[in-house]
């Protein structure tokens, strides 16, 4: 089991088909200490999930090559203790049983509940 604290380095893996809002969460995640990596898409995704350790993916839901679940379900293959987190801005994606999911985060929350967040999927114990 691996718990982190924003001071411990831990490494997570953005992915989003919006360069904006990706460099925007990738600078808000490395100013708060974090080693961040970033996608625009499921597949490059994949490539960096196979050559690095990643603690948390924060995966957008609607990406145009494959879907946030697609991508959660292929990650939790190539790393199983990864933590995986849905972003989207529709509460409907929010994880409802879907077991390839460890949580989710409404785009657009204000940047400390975001980083609390994080925080939080963070330290969460992995069986």
């Amino acid at each position: 089991m691996r718990r982190h604290s924003p001071k411990s380095r831990a490494t997570i893996l953005c992915v989003d088909d919006n360069p904006v809002l990706l460099s925007l969460r990738q600078i808000i995640l490395r100013q708060a200490g974090y080693q961040v990596f970033v996608s625009t898409s499921g597949p490059k995704a994949l490539v960096i999930a196979k050559t690095r350790r990643v603690d948390l993916a924060l995966v957008d839901y609607d990406m145009p090559d494959m879907n946030g679940f697609v991508i959660a379900a292929l990650l939790r293959w190539i790393q199983p203790t990864t933590k995986i987190v849905i972003v989207s801005a529709h509460d409907s994606k929010a994880p409802r049983g879907f077991g390839e999911l460890d949580g989710f985060i409404a785009k657009g929350v204000p940047v400390p509940k975001f980083l609390k967040q994080v925080e939080h999927y963070l330290t969460i114990k992995v069986d």
